[in-house]
C-alpha cells in the first residue's frame, strides 16, 4: 500500500479531515476528539494532523506540543470524575500497535473502568471543552520551536 492509500484508509487522517464527531481541541498541528469506544467517560484520542507512523518521526516541537495538549486534557478528563480521578494515557505507534490506526496517537482516559460506558456524548465533549478553557496552564509551546533535543531523536541514534 502506498502512502496515499494508507492515508485514505487511516481513521486518524479521516478525523483530521473532519470525520471526528466530538472534537474537544484542535489547532494547526494536533486534534483531540472523544473515542468511539470509550473505556471511561471522557476517553479522548489526541493525534497529530500530519500522518506519521512512529513517535520518533514527530518533529521535536510538535512532540512537546502534543504532550502539552495531553497534559491539559488529562486535567479536564479528571474533573469529569468527582472526586477527581487519576488519568492514564498510552501512545500508539509502530506496527505492533496498529490496532486502530497506522498513525501516532495518544489515548487519555480516567483510570476508572466503567462498564457499559455509552458511546461519546456531546454533553461530555462540551464539558471537556469548558474544562480546558478553565485550566490555568502555561501557554502551549508553538510546534515549530526547536527547544531540547533528546538522545532518543533519530539523529542521535544514527537513523537519519
Amino acid at each position: 500500500m502506498d502512502i496515499a492509500e494508507e492515508r485514505a484508509a487511516c481513521p486518524m487522517c479521516a478525523a483530521v479531515a473532519g470525520g471526528a464527531e466530538f472534537v474537544v481541541y484542535a489547532d494547526d498541528s494536533v486534534i483531540a476528539f472523544l473515542d468511539r469506544e470509550p473505556v471511561s467517560i471522557g476517553h479522548t484520542v489526541v493525534t497529530t494532523k500530519h500522518h506519521v507512523h512512529h513517535v520518533d518521526e514527530v518533529p521535536a516541537g510538535q512532540g512537546r506540543h502534543l504532550l502539552a495538549v495531553v497534559q491539559r486534557l488529562s486535567a479536564a478528563i479528571s474533573a469529569l470524575h468527582p472526586p477527581p480521578a487519576d488519568t492514564g494515557m498510552f501512545l500508539t505507534d509502530g506496527e505492533a500497535d496498529f490496532r486502530d490506526a497506522p498513525h501516532v496517537h495518544v489515548h487519555v482516559f480516567a483510570k476508572r473502568r466503567e462498564p457499559g460506558v455509552s458511546p461519546p456524548d456531546p454533553a461530555v465533549a462540551k464539558h471537556i471543552v469548558r474544562a480546558l478553557e478553565a485550566i490555568e496552564a502555561p501557554p502551549l509551546e508553538p510546534p515549530g520551536s526547536l527547544g531540547h533535543r533528546s538522545v532518543f531523536w533519530p539523529e542521535y541514534r544514527g537513523t537519519t
